[in-house]
């Protein structure tokens, strides 16, 4: 979160307005194979409920989830507090505190999907470091899907100990598709 606020501090400091930021994130692309991920799930609406946990910020999401029109199949979003003041994108903490040593100070994942138990199967999509505590709290019937080539998946590789949940390495989100589409969830 303080790399990224410093990073859009200095892009204001370099004149980009938060107009020209926001054009900047709409050139973004979805990585491959999300759009036939999120085509699905509007398919099956009712099979899933999404939850974004993330530590970027509201007002990344917001314009993310809008410019690629996702924003309807989305249930919760976890994130950092953003809004603009005065030319500056001020970024606040999503908590204050949290009992786990492995997260970053600001947000715990895990805890975050303590809130959704649920009797189904949970799938969780994820990438970086900070998604491995949370992949460490899926239990059996549950499933990772680390993207190769990220920290999360090497973090992963050859780990059993700890790892309750199936894990599926993906290169192309097509993947994902591949196996809902199997009846696996």
């Amino acid at each position: 979160k303080q790399w990224y606020q410093r990073r859009v501090r200095e892009c204001g400091r370099r004149g980009a307005t938060p107009v020209a930021m926001e054009m900047c994130l709409r050139e973004m692309e979805l990585s491959p194979g999300m759009g036939e991920v999120f085509a699905h799930i509007r398919q099956h609406r009712s099979l899933y409920k999404v939850v974004i946990a993330s530590d970027s910020n509201t007002w990344f999401i917001d314009i993310l989830l809008r410019h690629f029109s996702l924003l309807d199949l989305v249930d919760h979003i976890h994130t950092n507090p953003a809004q603009w003041v005065d030319g500056e994108l001020r970024i606040s903490r999503y908590t204050e505190s949290h009992s786990c040593d492995a997260c970053p100070d600001n947000m715990c994942k895990s805890d975050i999907l303590s809130l959704y138990p649920g009797d189904q199967p949970r799938l969780y999509v994820g990438d970086g470091s900070n998604d491995l505590c949370p992949v460490l709290s899926l239990g059996p019937g549950d499933t990772a899907w680390p993207r190769v080539g990220y920290s999360l998946n090497r973090k992963l590789e050859g780990r059993e100990e700890g790892v309750a949940c199936e894990v599926k390495p993906w290169t192309d989100a097509v993947d994902i598709v591949r196996w809902l589409g199997d009846g696996k969830c």
